[in-house]
């Protein structure tokens, strides 16, 4: 992951804390396959956030794996 996005996803969970406050907040990490780094640590410090990352393989960061990634029920 690069720097960039890490400091991207960052100032936007700030933003929805703040547009937020009140709120759970669910999140689904689309292509969450743990490489080099994922966003869960940014949501992961709080109870504010419900994580769910989704890739099309199994692997280090992915809660869900779809059976069929062409065709979505």
């Amino acid at each position: 992951m690069h720097q960039s996005s890490f400091n991207v996803i960052t100032r936007f969970r700030e933003l929805v804390a703040k547009t937020f406050p009140q709120e759970r907040i669910k999140i689904l990490d689309v292509g969450s396959y743990g490489v080099n780094g994922t966003y869960k640590e940014i949501f992961s410090d709080s109870g504010k956030y419900l994580y769910t990352g989704l890739d099309v393989n199994p692997g280090p960061n992915v809660d869900y794996v779809p059976s069929d990634p062409y065709s979505w029920p």
